[in-house]
């Protein structure tokens, strides 16, 4: 009887510690990924990616001019003065940056993995992924290929 009733009270201390490791998961789900980014689509506003994210911006890029050359329809071509502001949402395994035109539309998103997170060494800790490899190159061989 004494037997069965450890087994039983391992049981649900197991049982337990596992429902626990899930909560803390759960809780610490982030929602910066690649996946997330994705969904992120040319003319959102900014209201529906912070819908996305899950939460405002972490970093403000301010307004600057940008010069893009426009296509006419009548074949010709002119210069248009665009002013593009960048936001950055930053998570555990990476950053996403949106760029934004003067009215809050979306322009484009980008994904930047974080190399050196938590669960990117976990990875390599684990031989799922190898090790990025830092070379250093001198400039002559940059500029004398």
């Amino acid at each position: 009887m004494a037997r069965r009733k450890k087994f039983i009270v391992g049981l649900v201390c197991m049982a337990t510690a596992a429902a626990t490791v899930v909560a803390i998961a759960f809780a610490l789900q982030d929602s910066i990924h690649a996946g997330s980014c994705a969904r992120i689509q040319k003319g959102m506003t900014e209201t529906e990616v912070a819908q996305i994210l899950g939460r405002p911006c972490d970093r403000e890029h301010p307004y600057c001019p940008e010069i893009v050359t426009v296509l006419e329809s009548d074949g010709t071509c002119r210069q248009v003065r665009r002013f593009i502001a960048g936001k950055t949402w930053d998570g555990h395994t990476g950053s996403i940056t949106v760029h934004f035109e003067k009215p809050g539309i979306v322009t484009n998103a980008r994904f930047d993995e974080n190399q050196d997170s938590f669960y990117r060494k976990v990875r390599r800790f684990l031989r799922l992924e190898e090790s990025p490899i830092y070379e250093m190159i001198e400039l002559d061989e940059l500029q004398n290929p």
